[in-house]
């Protein structure tokens, strides 16, 4: 909102300024100890919550508003982001002046802090407050909020009961419908959790569009496991990426370092009991990085290996590196619990695991859901890094590039898409074990942005 906004012909909403809080604290400080007879205890108390915002002070996730009628000090509130809680904001610092009160400021105070926090993507708000507060507690309830717990304590004396009350927002928030998938799917979400997303969300299911008014949007190009993906982000603020699928003819090694996975041979014949017939002739070796051995029947098929051609081909191993592939993403846009899933044999189908996030980053990037862009790839080059690439894994490899360069969008100013990057990277990192490879080559017959994108990476030497 803007610094200075009319919200009522009796006063007007700001953001703070230097020497507001420090005032904030003079007027909690004051006004309690009159009314409720709090003395330097509450005083002590403000001055740590002012002090917390003052230090923290993010203009994305915090703020305070401090209402004025003619340069005179009405009330306030801050909220700022909870540093313990994922997507959680507390609502702190509620004042209205005696002068002020029978105006609606209070709720009008409340309620600025829920359109920010709906504006900044939180989940919930959460407040600690006293139960004495009664006028307090009754617009927050009249806003949503819900007591969640209470408690006995002595910060201000003897016989005080504090109390935790929270209000989670999409909860709060109109139902909303999409129709997804070829089998039109009617999904209903809770708007809110939705419209937080981005800008373009918002205005699809708040603004002036027929779909807003009809709480109704036909998403039938969108798969429902792809939307399933994009609700669990729009409640949960993470999705969880697809699992691969076993390979039609390809039986998986249940136990491929231990003894006990190789088939048993029975023992040799006596003489006079071999077979007339000729032995089978013995297994056909299997080169690798160096090595030569036998391959009994069932064992696992090893990693397609990597060709060094010459010093420059193995430089471009390195062209995966995170410091080129996600360039942009910060701390916070990773999911530092993420495990990336990995592959253990030549019969898992991983192409289901890229394309699935692939169809989630198309989405995402078509209504500028930027946080859930930038944790896609995250995940997707988690995934990638510590990917074995078999010879069954070069198609799904290759489908997933295919998909990348048909639906994102075109190189703009020598800038490429984030998920180009991450993929032409990708193969240019196992060049050496995919370069005599059939599908490979198709690719580059085909010719398009990726091939002019995968050899500028190539030559350039950026790697």
């Amino acid at each position: 909102m803007n610094p200075q906004e009319p919200q009522s012909p009796g006063y007007t909403l700001r953001t703070h300024r230097p020497g507001d809080i420090g005032w904030i604290i003079h007027r909690h400080a004051a006004l309690y100890e009159k009314e409720q007879g709090w003395g330097t205890k509450m005083e002590a108390l403000v001055c740590k919550v002012g002090a917390e915002f003052l230090d923290n002070y993010d203009e994305s996730t915090d703020r305070c508003w401090i209402a004025e009628r003619n340069d005179e000090f009405l009330g306030c509130i801050v909220l700022i982001r909870d540093r313990e809680a994922v997507n959680t904001a507390k609502l702190r610092l509620l004042l209205v002046e005696p002068s002020a009160r029978g105006l609606g400021l209070g709720r009008a105070l409340i309620e600025q802090c829920t359109r920010f926090s709906r504006e900044a993507g939180y989940v919930r708000i959460r407040l600690w407050t006293q139960n004495v507060l009664v006028s307090a507690r009754r617009l927050y309830a009249k806003e949503g909020y819900r007591l969640v717990s209470s408690e006995k304590h002595g910060i201000f004396g003897e016989g005080h009961v504090g109390e935790c009350w929270e209000l989670v927002l999409y909860i709060s928030s109109p139902l909303f419908t999409f129709t997804v998938g070829a089998e039109k799917k009617e999904i209903t979400v809770h708007s809110s959790a939705f419209a937080s997303l981005s800008p373009s969300l918002d205005a699809l299911m708040n603004g002036e569009m027929i779909e807003a008014k009809t709480r109704h949007v036909d998403w039938s190009e969108v798969d429902v496991d792809t939307f399933a993906r994009l609700c669990e982000f729009a409640y949960c603020r993470n999705y969880t990426p697809p699992s691969f699928r076993l390979i039609d003819g390809k039986p998986p090694c249940l136990n491929i370092n231990c003894e006990e996975s190789m088939p048993e041979y029975p023992p040799e014949a006596e003489e006079d009991e071999k077979p007339e017939y000729p032995p089978e002739a013995p297994p056909e070796p299997t080169h690798w990085y160096g090595h030569t051995w036998a391959v009994p029947p069932g064992a696992p098929d090893p990693e397609i290996p990597y060709k060094e051609r010459s010093m420059w081909t193995q430089q471009l191993r390195s062209g995966f590196a995170k410091s080129l592939v996600l360039q942009s993403l910060q701390s916070d846009d990773m999911d530092h619990t993420f495990t990336p899933p990995q592959n253990t044999g030549s019969w898992e189908d991983f192409a289901p695991v890229f394309l699935g996030q692939a169809q989630l980053y198309v989405l995402a990037d078509k209504y500028g859901i930027e946080p859930l862009r930038r944790l896609i790839l995250s995940k997707l080059y988690q995934t990638l890094e510590t990917f074995k690439l078999y010879d069954t894994g070069v198609g799904g490899i290759i489908e997933f590039v295919r998909f990348v360069y048909l639906n994102t969008p075109p190189n703009y100013n020598g800038k490429v898409d984030a998920m180009r990057n991450l993929a032409a990277r990708y193969v240019v990192s196992v060049l050496g074990q995919i370069g005599e490879n059939e599908c490979f080559r198709e690719l580059l017959e085909e010719g398009g942005p990726f091939v002019a994108d995968f050899w500028h990476i190539v030559w350039g030497g950026d790697h």
